[in-house]
């Protein structure tokens, strides 16, 4: 009985958190939410495989402990997901644009004809990202944060020229690749989750990153202030940015 208790009060505690940051970005302007679109997204898909995630009385005695356990969880699917698109990048180009895999060729492309290409399709995005209001940057975050990720990852990319003429000969490159990434990788921050609480249930690193429920602390594994004083363990919630 008390587990169901403790998991419903878990549950709400994320609710509140959700909506709470969701005020919060709605205030905020189109340019943070544009620059923020990928924490963003990864705390929507975090938040709802939590609603349907299997908690065990570890899981929820120590996420209690968090004023704001959705940060706990998704901060560490950001961290754990970052840096995909560069492994991923010339898989996804010879899918979309249909190239033999395996097959790159010695003869580079013309870089700087990509290049501008690219930055002509990210002007675009910009541009009609620039137009939307707060609401639909935020419900929209995955579909910004996918080909800035992507355009970001050319800047290290060096394609061959089969690659680079099949994405000259197209008129948007960055939709192309953004749509073929994601139906690639569905969900990438829900996929994660489970992995994500291993790590993170338990680690008391996190007991001085984040802000503590004095109401529930010392119920986790070791109890919240089993590696930390009061004094160590105060509010770091300004800090997050700086993880990142």
């Amino acid at each position: 009985m008390e587990f169901k208790s403790n998991k419903q009060a878990l549950i709400d505690k994320l609710r509140s958190n959700y909506e709470a940051s969701r005020k919060k970005l709605l205030n905020e302007s189109v340019e943070f939410l544009i620059a923020n679109s990928e924490d963003n997204a990864a705390e929507c898909q975090v938040f709802n495989t939590l609603l349907e995630y299997p908690f065990s009385t570890d899981d929820v005695n120590y996420l209690l402990q968090f004023n704001h356990p959705l940060s706990v969880v998704s901060d560490e699917a950001w961290r754990q997901s970052h840096g995909i698109f560069e492994d991923d990048l010339y898989e996804t180009i010879t899918s979309a644009y249909s190239l033999e895999p395996d097959g790159r060729t010695e003869k580079p492309g013309d870089e700087t004809a990509l290049r501008e290409k690219l930055q002509e399709n990210m002007h675009f995005l910009s541009a009609e990202w620039q137009a939307l209001s707060p609401e639909a940057l935020i419900d929209r975050a995955e579909q910004i944060y996918i080909p800035r990720l992507i355009f970001e990852a050319f800047q290290d990319y060096k394609a061959d020229a089969d690659e680079a003429r099949a994405m000259m000969e197209s008129e948007r490159p960055l939709d192309v690749l953004s749509e073929e990434w994601r139906r690639r990788n569905p969900g990438v921050f829900a996929k994660v989750v489970k992995n994500v609480m291993e790590n993170v249930v338990g680690n008391p690193d996190n007991y001085n990153d984040y802000e503590l429920d004095e109401l529930y602390a010392g119920r986790g594994e070791g109890g919240a202030f089993a590696g930390a004083s009061i004094e160590t363990a105060a509010p770091k919630q300004d800090e997050q940015e700086e993880k990142r």
